[in-house]
C-alpha cells in the first residue's frame, strides 16, 4: 500500500513539474540578456584614470539596454491587446 502511495505521489509531482517547466504554446519568448542586445558592453579600463569615462559608458549602456527592453515589452503589450 505504501508503494502505491509513493508511486501516486511521484506521478503527481512529475505531472506538476512537467506543467511548470514546459513553456506555454502561446507565450512569447522575451530575451532580456545583455548578450542578445546589439550594443556591446564597454570595456573595463586598465588604468585608474579611465574609471570616470568607464562609469559614464556603463551608465549609458544600461540606459540604452533598459530603453530597448522597454520598447520590446511595449511592442508585446500592443500586439497582445489586439
Amino acid at each position: 500500500m505504501r508503494l502505491i502511495s509513493v508511486l501516486i505521489a511521484l506521478a503527481i509531482v512529475a505531472y506538476i513539474l512537467s506543467r511548470v517547466l514546459t513553456p506555454a504554446a502561446d507565450s512569447k519568448e522575451v530575451t532580456t540578456s545583455a548578450a542578445s542586445q546589439n550594443a556591446a558592453a564597454p570595456r573595463v579600463p586598465t588604468s585608474p584614470g579611465n574609471l570616470n569615462k568607464f562609469e559614464t559608458d556603463v551608465n549609458q549602456f544600461v540606459e540604452d539596454a533598459n530603453a530597448e527592453q522597454r520598447r520590446r515589452l511595449d511592442e508585446i503589450e500592443e500586439s497582445s491587446d489586439k
